[in-house]
């Protein structure tokens, strides 16, 4: 991927890191937050390793897709149990839709070679 698009992507989860921690710091929180958070990060970490270090784009995808699924059950947590705004944490969500989208379509291309 672009260097472009991982500083935007890291800016992207900054703010929702920001998000995050006003949750954490102003109310009560379950340990489906902590859940959340340990799941996203480790997708993460995993999902950079696999594309920079082992160049293995089916795992990849897999976690990509987990990564997705993840992100939108956490925003559901926060927008239903918390009732806070999920402003800032909607473009992490669309980063992560558009980082599944591209390792399809590298996925993609890579089979039709």
């Amino acid at each position: 991927m672009l260097p472009a698009f991982n500083i935007v992507y890291f800016l992207f989860l900054m703010l929702m890191t920001m998000c995050i921690s006003k949750i954490l710091l102003h109310s009560n929180y379950t340990n489906n937050i902590i859940f959340y958070l340990l799941a996203i990060i480790i997708l993460n970490c995993s999902l950079v390793i696999f594309w920079y270090y082992f160049h293995n784009l089916a795992v990849c995808l897999i976690f990509s897709l987990i990564l997705i699924i993840v992100t939108f059950a956490f925003l559901l947590e926060l927008k239903i149990e918390y009732e806070q705004s999920i402003k800032l944490c909607l473009p992490y969500f669309i980063l992560t839709i558009y980082v599944f989208a591209y390792i399809i379509n590298q996925f993609l291309c890579l089979t039709h070679q």
